[in-house]
């Protein structure tokens, strides 16, 4: 079920710049700030992906293949 969230203190300069992000993007506010929440919460959190790593070298005698890398950072640097 959808949640409500409501921000306070949110200076006036930060405000208008999300404000005319979302008009620039064709969006409503709210539209526009559910868009960038999702995108946050979708990307990785620093301190999981700094175990899934230890855990990646761990698992190989060898340490992780070139794929494994480049898999791993492009995880880290996903919008």
């Amino acid at each position: 079920m959808p949640k409500t969230v409501q921000i306070r203190d949110l200076a006036d300069d930060i405000y208008a710049t999300m404000r005319q992000r979302a008009a620039t993007a064709g969006l409503g506010l709210p539209e526009y700030l559910r868009r960038e929440l999702t995108r946050l919460a979708e990307r990785a959190d620093p301190a999981e992906a700094l175990r899934r790593q230890r855990a990646l070298v761990a698992s190989s005698d060898r340490g992780p293949t070139r794929e494994q890398i480049l898999a791993a950072l492009h995880d880290e640097r996903r919008p």
